[in-house]
């Protein structure tokens, strides 16, 4: 080990670790980044005595870290056979270690510059993971304690193998969309030589961590830079003069900025430099994403009703199988975008040897996901791919562009768990997603009916209820089972005007008890949207109805909805553009804004018809929009979309929700969400248009701020 003048200590190598382009910074969590007084000595005694339970012989155990101890008895018990007794040992030791931990962090300290290294890493464009071998529960809670900020936390619950195995890193930089070998583009910062190990095995320059020990703790693995505390990092990152990643070397206009990174002066400020989409996007990782219109539980798993989606229907539903990582990734939209380019998902079963895709046990969808992968190679670069990859990513720790076998039935193993505790999953996927207050269109009979073997309190925390009317609109028909359904529900036989105000009234006054927010309608799949007033004489309210007299009914319908909603100062969620283009244009829709002021319109989705939305909007006080589902369609579409709408109208009309099937795809939806959003006001920074401080206040209402005022907080 060299020995350089020290650096908050004394015989420490403190070569500079930002000397080189670097793109990740890799933590140690547990005395790097916060103090916890967990008591390891406690941990290896336990892990030995549950060794010695079941048989293992100490003699060559007590050498081994905790982590190593438990791995090498369950791999003796399995090697013997008694594979029983190598899960229970495994199951035991994991309990314990996680019972000391919990225990043991009560009462975290933050370590002086821990939470400052971070901000100042992540100002400057670097991607951070935080690699521990804590349980997760323990290290989200130090995380946030610490205010510790990051791009992904990787857990000894999230892999194979923990440190020093490069696996544990190697995941952590997939999640962060970089090679998994590290590449020399990324540090890895611990105060162990492990951590130090783990570092050199997956190719990341090291920086070992002495906190006021002696250096010959690291004897065994030696770091790159080695200093006292994270602390003495501040000032070597504040003096580096080459810390641009490769990612923003480009994007800065590639060969300028290298000159300049050459040159021994400070790092240059790429928005001085960068024009356009060069501009490196405004950080709004640590933004809420209000979801406005979610679709959460369109999956397989759940099935269906005669009315539609079950968890549209049945209030408190949960899947009726297992679910696993084909229902999540052959959903209504991706599925349904394969299908429609010709993919035969059958095909791809029979090739596999297997049923069906969704009935795939973990084992047997990494063979399914070996026939499949090719079949997605042409789908890469659209939104639906990158929403469901980035949220399966983020919330799994597996990376399917890159997932090798073992990957695959980790990851469809994980899925089958989490959605084993639906609404508790919801809930942690949403803190680790930053999603919040998530609107589920459902059906009228939602209000009434409940899943038996639910969880109807799960879905009240979770879900508020948006009531759909367009099912409303088809109970002309003779006969209608469904209308003759909600009649018994509702008490009220409509057949005339006045029973079938007395009919909406009370499906409307159900809602509201049941916790409803406003109405949506989705009548743009099937006709225009131009909803004419008509008189009560001039309705035929059931029957063999023409094509006329059907649209009159439906016209009337919509008025009355429109009315109710009115009254009670509703929002009223309309489906535009996207399908059914020739009847899917907004325009229409001005005389319902006018005519029901208090009524506040919500235009869902919006494009192509960006522009006509855009003037509805400007025109109309009463009148939002909500770019859901654009980031899933393509994130080029919410782009251009913020370009139209922000340059026209106050920026607190504009909302920006998921509209996703499942919690994954919201997940990684909203990644795309605010990379747009930051992109846009970036470049509205960078030209001078509006301050830093004025950007961070449109971002906070467009993703949340606008939601959270229309629905309630």
């Amino acid at each position: 080990m060299t020995s350089l003048p020290g650096v908050g200590c004394h015989n420490a190598v403190v070569i500079n670790p930002f000397a080189l382009p670097t793109e990740a910074a890799l933590f140690d969590l547990d005395g790097t980044l916060i103090d916890t007084h967990i008591d390891f000595a406690l941990m290896r005694r336990e892990m030995l005595r549950l060794a010695a339970e079941h048989g293992c012989d100490q003699s060559d155990l007590a050498g081994l870290d905790i982590l190593a101890i438990v791995s090498v008895c369950a791999g003796r018990l399995r090697a013997s056979g008694d594979h029983e007794a190598a899960n229970a040992v495994r199951e035991r030791a994991l309990d314990r270690l996680r019972e000391i931990e919990i225990a043991h962090c009560s009462r975290p300290e933050p370590i002086p510059g821990a939470a400052e290294l971070l901000k100042r890493l992540h100002a400057r464009g670097v991607k951070i993971a935080i690699v521990t071998r804590n349980c997760r529960d323990v290290s989200e809670m130090l995380v946030e304690h610490g205010e510790l900020l990051h791009d992904a936390l990787v857990t000894r619950d999230d892999v194979e193998r923990t440190k020093p195995d490069p696996e544990h890193l190697a995941a952590a930089l997939r999640i962060l969309g970089l090679r998994d070998d590290g590449g020399s583009a990324a540090i890895m910062v611990g105060d162990h030589w492990m951590d130090i190990q783990a570092g050199k095995r997956a190719r990341c320059r090291t920086v070992g961590l002495l906190r006021g020990r002696d250096p010959s703790l690291f004897d065994r693995e030696e770091p790159d830079t080695l200093v006292d505390g994270v602390a003495d990092l501040i000032p070597m990152l504040e003096s580096a003069t080459d810390l641009i990643s490769r990612r923003s070397l480009f994007a800065a206009a590639g060969a300028a900025a290298i000159s300049d990174a050459a040159r021994p002066c400070e790092a240059p400020d790429l928005r001085e430099r960068a024009g356009g989409e060069g501009t490196p996007p405004m950080d709004l990782s640590g933004v809420p994403c209000y979801c406005t219109h979610e679709h959460w539980g369109s999956l397989a798993s759940f099935g269906m009703t005669p009315e539609g989606f079950r968890a549209d229907v049945v209030r408190g539903a949960v899947p009726q199988r297992r679910t696993g990582m084909f229902d999540v990734l052959v959903d209504p939209y991706f599925g349904g975008w394969l299908a429609g380019a010709g993919v035969d998902i059958g095909a791809v079963a029979r090739e596999a040897g297997v049923q069906a895709l969704h009935s795939a046990t973990p084992d047997e969808a990494a063979r399914c996901w070996r026939s499949f992968r090719p079949r997605l190679a042409s789908f890469e670069l659209t939104g639906a791919y990158q929403a469901l990859r980035l949220g399966l990513r983020s919330l799994y720790v597996v990376d399917i562009a890159m997932a090798a076998d073992g990957d695959v039935a980790r990851l469809d193993r994980r899925i089958g768990e989490a959605y084993g505790g639906l609404y508790p999953w919801y809930e942690t996927a949403m803190k680790r997603a930053g999603l919040v207050r998530p609107i589920r269109p459902v059906h009228p009979e939602f209000f009434w009916k409940t899943d038996s073997v639910g969880d109807p309190a799960g879905e009240d925390r979770v879900f508020r209820p948006i009531m759909r009317i367009d099912p409303l609109l088809d109970l002309w028909r003779e006969p209608s089972p469904r209308r003759d359904a909600l009649a018994e529900l509702t008490g009220t036989e409509p057949h005339d005007a006045a029973t079938w105000r007395t009919f909406l009234g009370a499906l409307f006054d159900r809602a509201a008890s049941q916790g409803c927010v406003g109405i949506k309608q989705l009548q743009a799949y099937s006709r225009g949207l131009d909803f004419a007033k008509v008189a009560d004489g001039e309705v035929l309210f059931r029957g063999d109805l023409t094509d006329a007299q059907r649209r009159a009914f439906q016209d009337w319908v919509v008025h009355e909805c429109c009315k109710i909603a009115d009254d009670r100062g509703w929002p009223h969620q309309i489906h535009a553009g996207t399908h059914n283009l020739g009847q899917s244009n907004p325009l229409p829709l001005g005389e319902l804004a006018h005519r029901y002021r208090r009524m506040q319109m919500v235009l869902l989705h919006c494009w192509p018809f960006l522009t006509e939305a855009g003037w509805l909007a400007w025109q109309n006080p009463n009148v939002y929009l909500d770019g859901c589902w654009m980031p899933v369609l393509n994130p080029a579409f919410l782009r251009e979309a913020l370009g139209r709408w922000l340059g026209l109208m106050p920026h607190t009309k504009i909302m920006c929700g998921q509209d996703a099937t499942s919690v994954e795809m919201a997940a990684g939806s909203a990644q795309l969400l605010r990379e747009a959003v930051g992109g846009y006001l970036a470049e509205a920074v960078h030209r001078r248009t509006i301050t830093e401080k004025t950007a961070m206040t449109i971002a906070h209402d467009l993703l949340h701020g606008n939601a959270e005022r229309l629905y309630g907080a």
